[in-house]
């Protein structure tokens, strides 16, 4: 009976020794799958990590080189339009001096003949009749005899013409308006008005002595 119950004790520790063994090895298996799962999870968020960070950085470079670009468009076009600009500003200069000498031009003897031609041209332009000649206040005084002028452009023209002074006033440098005595038809050969009609050829001739590399 005393055999037969330390039997059963050593089965029973014998169970529980297995136990034990097998409980450990279940609990070292499972520690060994937690770890490894654990050891997954983090390889994967690195990675996940990883990517999501040179995406992010990868964006970062692009947005950085689309704004330096556009930095640098930007201030292309500033500077080209302040080039312009300062261009623009010469060639008024240019025109502004041209302004200049005409007015110091009117001042001498050979403005007078100029004046003359100025206004027969603008005689021969309206076809002769009766016409309208305005000067400016300092061109009025210098006497133009626009009865000789009449006789000559009748002459030319082959038609009569009379050239009346007006009681009104041109404005600007000097040169002559011609109008027809009812006032429909007008040309403009003034100084001012000569120098628009030859902007576009002094500026561009401008352009090439200042601008020419």
């Amino acid at each position: 009976m005393v055999e037969s119950a330390e039997g059963v004790q050593r089965l029973i520790d014998r169970i529980a020794k297995d136990a034990d063994r097998e409980s450990d090895e279940i609990i070292a298996k499972a520690k060994e799958s937690a770890l490894a799962l654990i050891k997954k999870k983090e390889d994967e968020a690195r990675e996940k990590a990883e990517k999501e960070s040179q995406t992010i950085l990868a964006q970062a470079n692009e947005e950085a080189d689309r704004i330096k670009k556009s930095a640098i468009a930007e201030a292309k076009i500033k500077a080209n339009w302040a080039i312009l600009s300062e261009k623009d500003s010469a060639l008024e200069r240019v025109i502004q001096d041209v302004k200049e000498e005409l007015q110091k031009f009117t001042r001498t003897k050979e403005y007078r003949s100029v004046l003359e031609s100025l206004v027969l041209d603008g005689a021969r332009a309206m076809g002769g009749g009766d016409l309208e000649v305005l000067f400016n206040k300092n061109d009025s005084k210098l006497g133009i005899d626009l009865n000789a002028l009449s006789e000559k452009a009748s002459k030319e023209l082959g038609k009569p013409t009379k050239l009346f002074a007006s009681k009104e006033n041109a404005e600007g440098i000097g040169g002559s308006i011609i109008k027809t005595i009812d006032g429909k038809i007008v040309i403009d050969n003034t100084l001012d008005r000569l120098i628009e009609r030859r902007r576009k050829d002094i500026t561009l001739k401008a352009a090439k002595i200042l601008f020419s590399e």
